[in-house]
């Protein structure tokens, strides 16, 4: 897949600032950027955000240019951030963390109709066997490889 994604760790908090118009403006032009270059060789290009604290900077003026959201579930963002303000659930991925061995997942009800669930790291899952990952792929109808 091909695209540029914003893992955004709190915008206005340790991570920096930056005001709301020009966060629309930047993401306007990173839209255009990708439609340009999509265009120009026939590639699909796709613009995803992994917020964190709710929809944090996401809001209705830019999240028509955004392919997938990737809600941070382990960082104070849920689904409904962004189906409430009328982006489509079957573009919203569920993020789990599973550091410490203890992650907060989703039952089969909270991630269905959503575009799938994400593991956050999967290098600290290696330190619980990748229990959880293995369980993802579980609760999504794949089979453990063998």
């Amino acid at each position: 897949m091909d695209g540029f994604d914003i893992d955004d760790e709190s915008i206005g908090g340790a991570s920096g600032f930056i005001s709301q118009p020009d966060f629309d403006a930047v993401i306007q032009n990173l839209c255009s950027a990708l439609d340009s270059a999509s265009a120009a060789d026939g590639k699909p290009y796709f613009l995803t955000i992994t917020p964190a604290g709710g929809s944090a900077q996401v809001d209705k003026t830019n999240m028509g240019c955004f392919d997938l959201i990737n809600a941070q579930c382990y960082g104070g963002s849920l689904p409904n951030d962004f189906t409430d303000l009328g982006y489509p659930l079957n573009q919203i991925a569920w993020g789990i963390n599973t550091e410490g061995c203890t992650p907060i997942c989703p039952t089969p009800s909270q991630y269905q109709g959503l575009a799938g669930i994400f593991n956050w790291t999967m290098s600290a899952d290696s330190a619980c066997n990748y229990k959880y990952t293995q369980q993802i792929a579980s609760d999504v109808g794949y089979s453990a490889r063998t």
